[in-house]
């Protein structure tokens, strides 16, 4: 049997013997009544005085019992309270169906300012205390299922108005018949406060440590000051933000970026230095924060470009970076700003990062802007040698040309990817400075070369490879000047590669400048004619050229029609004469 089973029987225990002894009086009362009496009136007498004396009797019983639970209620309440005060924590009995408190030990009433007996038989409205609906009702919801409730947290008023977060722990239970909530609670407020400060702490850390991703891995400017304007509201409790960025061609602080605005009056914004707030702090390198625009003289507030958009508060602070103000952060809110020295701190540390990914993107830009430079330099110069060679042989500048544009269509056929192609585009220009160092006795011989010319002559490419590799930048553009005279079948020069041991650029390379060799006039014979030049470029494929290049060049020719690209002037080629007398001897 239960213990509240058995506390119920007692009662039931009292009337069973109240009923047994009432019967028993009643039978051996009237018995022993009718024996003594000896008239009617003797007996009705007897019967008087037998129930007074029954009521006398009952009332004692009764008046024994009732003051013995009383003295035993007060006694166990006396000892709850006082193991109850013992406790360093809060700690009540409260009744289940009205919420009064039964008992409540010295902590809570501490905590609410009251004396002993202040608490009793109060429920917490009563005593001025306010749970937060939501969380109250969660915790009615557990304790009613589960009959038991551990460290559930309660945010709560207390009278004075203090704001304070309890941690509670519950269970149901009787106490003298009455059904009771047994709860002790923890104050864990500064825990709380200090729990919040770190998980923010945390996110500002992760916010910074998004921007410094956003700045190494993004180039794009805009994404970057996005990021950090959504860290900005998000962390700083601004409704709206903006950047103002320098800029040196107006002079001016111009707009960059602005997240949470209502208009797109902003996007105008052009502030010299010392105008305006902006203005104002970027000239003295100080952060400022404006509680109430309304009253400041020359106010935000009254600006025609924000008249709609009912800011009330306004902070602003330098964008700085290597000593140099790169631009301005700019906060805005329909309410006061927190304005702690924290929330400073952390407006000036994003203001960093900002100022970090503008002189980032200046210096990628700079970097950018030098190495176009370098390229057009590089590619001034590399055409410059190109047409050094013209003047020991006029005519080569405009085979140059025609083999480099073509090169290009077809390798960008063939799918040599763009970043590729200038590489492919020097390499065409350069393919034959290896002739600066062959005699002109022999570049310019007007009939075929003897074998030891042949010998001198086939050593341009190794001229060419011993002059460009010392150049970093033309490391990736040698393949053509040193193997365009390489062939598929391994017969070619200098250094006899075949099949695919030939790189791919100079197999394309290879096709297109004997096309155009055998398309133009030599000092030794006459441009072939557009059908025999071809015809031997397809007889020359698997032997001299790459089977899948001569194929991709005779599509191009017939689709792009290459022919046109000559005129009707033949041109000239490269004055290379003709191994014997053979169109494969071509150089």
């Amino acid at each position: 049997m239960s213990k509240h089973r058995r506390v119920w029987s007692y009662p039931w225990i009292l009337a069973l013997a109240y009923l047994v002894l009432g019967a028993l009086w009643i039978l051996v009362s009237d018995r022993v009544v009718a024996g003594l009496a000896g008239s009617q009136a003797e007996l009705q007498a007897w019967q008087l005085w037998k129930g007074w004396v029954f009521v006398g009797a009952t009332a004692l019983v009764l008046f024994l019992l009732a003051r013995a639970f009383l003295r035993s209620s007060y006694a166990t309440r006396t000892t709850l309270a006082r193991i109850m005060d013992l406790l360093p924590d809060p700690a009540v009995v409260r009744k289940v169906d009205d919420d009064t408190y039964l008992v409540a030990n010295r902590a809570f009433q501490r905590v609410l300012g009251r004396e002993r007996g202040g608490v009793e038989g109060r429920d917490p409205d009563e005593l001025g205390i306010q749970f937060d609906p939501a969380d109250w009702a969660e915790y009615g919801r557990h304790l009613e299922a589960e009959g038991e409730v551990r460290d559930f947290p309660l945010h709560v008023i207390l009278p004075d108005g203090t704001p304070r977060t309890w941690l509670t722990s519950s269970a149901r239970d009787e106490f003298q018949g009455t059904g009771v909530i047994v709860a002790t609670t923890k104050d864990v407020t500064d825990l709380e406060a200090a729990r919040l400060h770190a998980e923010n702490q945390v996110r500002r850390i992760k916010s910074l440590r998004e921007i410094d991703l956003a700045i190494t891995a993004s180039r794009d400017l805009p994404v970057t000051l996005d990021l950090v304007l959504q860290q900005v509201v998000e962390h700083l409790a601004a409704d709206a933000a903006a950047i103002l960025m320098w800029s040196d061609v107006s002079q001016k602080f111009e707009f960059a970026a602005a997240r949470g605005f209502r208009t797109r009056a902003l996007r105008h914004t052009a502030l010299a230095l010392g105008e305006g707030y902006a203005g104002q702090v970027a000239r003295d390198r100080r952060t400022r924060v404006v509680q109430d625009l309304a009253t400041e003289p020359g106010s935000l507030a009254r600006s025609p470009e924000l008249e709609d958009e009912d800011f009330a508060s306004y902070a602003a602070t330098p964008l700085v970076a290597k000593g140099r103000v790169n631009g301005v952060l700019e906060v805005f809110r329909r309410s006061p700003l927190p304005g702690s020295r924290e929330w400073r701190d952390f407006l000036e540390v994003l203001a960093g990062q900002a100022a970090i990914a503008i002189d980032s993107a200046h210096l990628f830009q700079d970097l950018q802007d030098s190495h176009r430079r370098l390229r057009a330099a590089y590619g001034h110069t590399i055409e410059g040698w190109a047409r050094a060679l013209t003047l020991r042989d006029a005519e080569t500048w405009d085979h140059t040309e025609r083999v480099t544009e073509i090169t290009l269509r077809l390798a960008r056929r063939m799918g040599v990817p763009e970043e590729a192609l200038t590489h492919v585009r020097h390499g065409a220009l350069l393919h034959d400075i290896g002739k600066v160092g062959v005699p002109d006795a022999i570049l310019l011989k007007p009939g075929p070369l003897d074998e030891d010319e042949w010998r001198v002559m086939r050593r341009h490419p190794v001229l060419a490879y011993q002059l460009l590799a010392p150049i970093d930048y033309l490391q990736p553009a040698l393949a053509i000047p040193y193997a365009h005279h390489e062939k598929w079948d391994g017969t070619g020069y200098p250094r006899g590669l075949s099949g695919r041991e030939i790189p791919f650029t100079a197999r394309i390379f290879a096709v297109v400048d004997v096309w155009d060799a055998l398309r133009s006039d030599r000092p030794y014979r006459d441009a072939w004619s557009p059908e025999k030049a071809l015809e031997h470029i397809r007889a020359q494929s698997g032997r001299q050229f790459d089977p899948e290049v001569t194929s991709a060049f005779l599509a191009l020719h017939e689709e792009e029609g290459l022919e046109a690209m000559r005129g009707t002037d033949h041109g000239s080629g490269p004055s290379v004469p003709v191994g014997g007398n053979t169109p494969s001897g071509l150089a």
